[in-house]
């Protein structure tokens, strides 16, 4: 088997370390190449779209995290939002995940990570093979699972899972010139290198891109690759065009003077990139940490050449440009605790992508807080000539080290900060939209030295065809200079707040929704929502919750271990509060511990939500404050604030959206400044229906732009500071509106918390909620119409109905509405059975947390039958069963009108052994089915069926062929059912008819419920 590695993250590799604040994403948006659906062009992916990639094809998640295809590459994405799934067809992926769970399957094999990064390869036994770039993956299949760490390769089909997968070598690592057509990352550049080449010409100012400041590079030359080699070394860099990373393991190569000529990727990765005719500029060390620039000339080798030719590998840059590298061995070990302070050694001269300035000059300094978070402190200048000067700075400065957007790998002391906010101003930064990342590592012994690349970037400006913008990059490495044991621990935990009621579920149902917001981030994710029915909350004996697990694409649990909650409030229907200064178990693919301290933690709400047919209809209600945890900021280098304000929901008819109306302020004390950060939505609780807050069903959910208040989650004072809000409405009428809320421009400075809105004027009852009910539903199969899912039904479920019509059933991991179709036949006794017909119309509910898309024709159905399995049922005699009601019988692919239905029951009574017979006539299309048990109702004891666990029954009866439904000589008719009411008061019978009773295109399909009549004894 041949395949080739897909590792390349490209000009935008930034993109993966720059993460948006959290929203609830509809599809994932094309961050980068082109692709298409049903041969159009599309510049959002959405669930359930075959997607082709015509050329290399980047997304991004609202997390950052970057899924990168190869061209050529078909997929479809299957789940989007808290977590993505991508069904791969054909092709190769690779997945950066910045913490959110994400998973490519194929042919019964899935790899799935959270915070790593992994290649993945449709292989030609129909599985999936690749290698595990960075953290860890879990490959699953039918046999079980397996991870596979940093390094490792897999090969898995549907039935095994191997560690074997080799990459292609690359070629020579002394002459790239001695790469053959035989090699699998051979490319014609190799050999005839880069004369004449388009890169070559728009570096010396012609091409597309237009002219790049600053000398031309040499270009056309092949350097041989000399000096002496050495492996075990952690790179981070940042370039032009390339954007901003970290390599490791790495082999170098240490020319005669101290300079880098080449970094090999390890181990057998086909990145090999070369110094070849570029200056070695800026050279500095402090014990053992190296950085340089190079510039001047084109490099040479591989940089995934497979997936990009050669335009990243054999890439020219100016004197003004530059390839900005620190470099070292990791450092052993690191302090427990403490916190220590670093100073500039030595920096590369930054640069800006399109050479328009000479390099500038660059001053700073950090600071570590080391304990079981790790804090970084960032304050640096960069001034540009005759620009600017940029400032890069972390909330709170050297002085007070930030946890919030820190990605930290112990393993190789790799270490990355996210999204930092930059001031407008300069080439680089001309909107509020600028932000920077730093990546870096620490060296020396016991982190006495620092290497670090950076870059700063504004997405708003666009690529020329080299992926080259105006960000500025550069390097630098910084040297302990003072460090002071201890102090790792924080502000000490908060305990506050009480229950007004324990948690109850919606009767006899544990089903719960909500969402986390974690502070710092956990593996670089920041929220979870919850949302799949059957979630698991646990509390203490003071009603505060101590678990969460949320049972959705991929498992997620939350154990508050020896943390406490602060700000607890809650009532029957949900609950809110922030865990902290404790050890947190968190588990999302892998067990961690999350040990935020009292400024921070994890900020839940949880709660039953209210069913959306329960939702109040045609009114406005108005909620006051009932509790709120205190907002607290991302890396909590400040007090946890104060929450205010008010709500209004406008309500309108059923099955429409409903607006929430904020009045609402955060308030914090940010150092002695008092900030405060208003986020009301237009037109507040006075016309909530302008809103930008919507409720879809119950569930809350809404993101919008508020005023920024000059404040380390928003600088400045533009209408530019982000609000996003989610939640979900509770209680009978809505009594209670819980909300999450997060403030800020990005990840690393942004405020979080959670509220619980109340209303005073419902009262205390779930109308139409009903336990322990059976349901069955009679639909086409899913290769009939397209979502749906043939004959189904289960015991024990929970399912709302009021005036006979089924408003929502609650399954497992499934839920059922009527959504907009059209609810037909509608029969039943209150609480003992009902039945009705749903038709002409997208039905609702979801299927493990994501909405159904099943779209009924005007005569297909789907015959909807719920009931109370029967109690205290006789044992002896014969009862008879009149028909109470049914639904026309339909056609699966609605190509007949509906048709009718008549028949009757009978149900011979016995100890251990009751028979039900029955003698039905199904008519549709000019032609009457008749279905009837051996006996039919005359002998009821003489039928083929009998009454199993729960008072059910089923059979496959043989009918006599004829008509649409069996044209041929085979014909079948499946029925189930059961008795219901207390002592078998009525019955409850679904149908199919076809040539082998399965819901094929031409079933013949139905439900019908029977009344019992008297009983006579033997």
């Amino acid at each position: 088997m041949k395949s080739n590695l897909f590792n390349r993250l490209l000009a935008t590799t930034a993109l993966a370390a720059l993460l948006s604040v959290p929203v609830s994403a509809q599809a994932l948006p094309v961050l980068f190449g082109d692709a298409a659906a049903n041969g159009v062009s599309i510049s959002n992916i959405e669930p359930g779209q075959t997607v082709t990639a015509t050329t290399l094809l980047q997304l991004q998640a609202e997390d950052g995290s970057i899924i990168t295809l190869e061209p050529g590459t078909v997929f479809t994405l299957t789940g989007e939002g808290d977590s993505i799934s991508i069904e791969l067809i054909s092709g190769a992926a690779r997945v950066a995940s910045s913490g959110l769970p994400i998973s490519v399957s194929r042919g019964g094999v899935t790899i799935s990570t959270s915070g790593g990064a992994f290649s993945s390869f449709a292989s030609d036994d129909g599985g999936l093979s690749g290698r595990v770039n960075q953290g860890t993956a879990t490959v699953a299949n039918a046999s079980g699972t397996r991870e596979f760490a940093r390094g490792e390769g897999y090969e898995a089909t549907e039935t095994s899972i191997a560690g074997t997968f080799t990459p292609p070598q690359p070629g020579s690592t002394q002459y790239a010139q001695n790469q053959t057509e035989d090699e699998p990352d051979y490319s014609p550049a190799d050999q005839q290198g880069s004369t004449g080449s388009a890169i070559v010409e728009e570096a010396a100012g012609g091409g597309g891109g237009g002219g790049y400041g600053g000398t031309p590079p040499v270009t056309g030359v092949v350097v041989p690759l000399t000096g002496d080699e050495d492996s075990g070394y952690t790179l981070v860099y940042a370039a032009d065009a390339i954007g901003i990373d970290a390599r490791d393991p790495a082999k170098v190569t240490i020319g005669a003077n101290g300079e880098l000529n080449q970094y090999d990727l390890e181990p057998g990765m086909p990145e090999r990139l070369e110094r070849n005719s570029n200056q070695s500029l800026e050279r500095g060390e402090s014990n053992g940490v190296f950085i340089e620039r190079w510039a001047g000339g084109e490099t040479r080798g591989n940089y995934f050449n497979v997936n990009n030719g050669t335009t990243f590998s054999d890439m020219g840059r100016t004197s003004h440009q530059g390839f900005h590298l620190a470099y070292g061995k990791p450092s052993a070990d690191v302090p427990v605790n403490g916190v220590a302070t670093y100073s500039l050694v030595s920096a590369t001269k930054p640069t800006i992508d399109n050479g328009q300035f000479a390099p500038g000059t660059f001053s700073g300094e950090m600071s570590i807080l080391f304990g079981p978070m790790l804090g970084i402190g960032i304050d640096f200048d960069i001034d540009m000539p005759g620009d600017h000067i940029y400032n890069i700075k972390t909330p709170g400065g050297v002085a007070a080290p930030t946890t919030g957007g820190i990605y930290y790998d112990p393993s190789s002391q790799v270490f990355r900060v996210n999204s930092i906010t930059m001031a407008q101003g300069g080439a680089a930064c001309p909107t509020a939209n600028c932000d920077a990342v730093v990546y870096g590592f620490f060296g020396g012994t016991d982190a006495s030295d620092i290497g670090v690349s950076y870059q700063i970037m504004d997405f708003s400006i666009h690529y020329d065809d080299l992926f080259r913008a105006k960000r500025i990059s550069g390097a630098a490495v910084f040297t302990q200079a003072g460090y002071t044991p201890g102090g790792g621990s924080g502000p000490a935990a908060m305990e506050s707040g009480a229950i007004d009621a324990p948690l109850v579920a919606s009767p006899g149902n544990v089903k719960w929704y909500g969402s986390l917001f974690y502070s710092p981030a956990i593996n670089f994710q920041t929220a979870k929502n919850l949302g799949g029915q059957n979630d698991i909350v646990a509390w203490g004996d003071d009603g505060a919750v101590t678990y969460i697990q949320a049972t959705e694409v991929s498992l997620a649990r939350y154990d508050r271990g020896t943390a406490v909650t602060a700000d607890l409030y809650g009532t029957e229907y949900m609950q809110i509060g922030r865990w902290n200064g404790g050890d947190i178990t968190v588990n999302l693919i892998d067990e961690q511990t999350f040990s935020p301290n009292g400024y921070q933690g994890i900020v839940y709400l949880v709660g039953s939500m209210l069913s959306s047919s329960l939702r109040p209809e045609n009114i406005i209600a108005t909620y006051d404050l009932a509790g709120a945890t205190a907002p607290i900021f991302a890396g909590g280098n400040f007090a946890p604030g104060v929450f205010a304000g008010t709500a209004a929901i406008q309500f309108g008819a059923a099955n429409t959206n409903a607006k929430m109306g904020l009045d609402a302020t955060v308030t914090m004390d940010e150092g002695g400044d008092i900030v405060v950060y208003n986020i009301s939505t237009t037109g507040g609780t006075a016309t909530p229906g302008t809103s930008e807050i919507t409720l879809f069903g119950s569930q809350i959910n809404g993101s919008y732009q508020v005023q920024s208040p000059d404040g380390v989650a928003c600088s400045g004072s533009a209408v530019n500071c982000n609000v996003n809000v989610n939640g979900f409405v509770g209680g009978p009428q809505a009594r209670e509106a819980g909300i999450n809320y997060l403030i800020g421009n990005n990840m690393a400075s942004a405020i979080y918390g959670a509220a619980i809105f109340a209303r005073d004027d419902v009262g205390d009852t779930l109308d139409g909620y009903l336990m322990g009910m059976t349901y069955a539903i009679r639909s086409p199969d899913s290769a009939v119409l397209a979502g749906s899912f043939g004959d189904i039904s289960a015991g024990a479920t929970d399912i709302t109905i009021l005036n006979n019509e089924v408003k929502e059933i609650h399954g497992y991991n499934n839920s059922y509405t009527p959504g907009v179709a059209t609810v037909s036949e509608v029969g039943g006794s209150p609480s003992v059975i009902s039945w009705q017909r749903w038709s002409d119309g997208q039905i609702g509910g979801q299927s493990f947390g994501s909405p159904r898309t099943t779209v009924l024709g005007e005569n297909q159905s789907m015959h909807v039958l719920a009931w109370s399995p029967a109690t205290n049922l006789p044992t002896e005699g014969v009862a008879t069963y009149t028909l109470a009601g049914a639904t026309n019988p339909t056609i699966a692919d609605g190509s007949v009108a509906p048709g009718t239905f008549d028949g009757a029951m009978a149900v011979a009574f016995g100890f251990g052994n009751t028979k039900v017979g029955i003698d039905l006539d199904v008519s549709i299309g000019g032609h009457t089915y008749n279905i009837a048990t051996t006996g039919g109702v005359v002998t009821p004891s003489s039928s083929q069926m009998s009454l199993g666990a729960s008072a059910s029954f089923s059979s496959t009866i043989d009918l006599t062929p004829g008509g649409v439904a069996c044209p041929d000589a085979a014909c079948q008719a499946k029925v189930a059912g059961g008795l219901a009411g207390s002592g078998g008061s009525h019955a409850a019978l679904a149908y199919t008819i076809s040539a082998n009773g399965n819901p094929t295109a031409k079933a013949v399909q139905g439900v019908a419920g029977f009344e019992r009549g008297s009983i006579i004894a033997p």
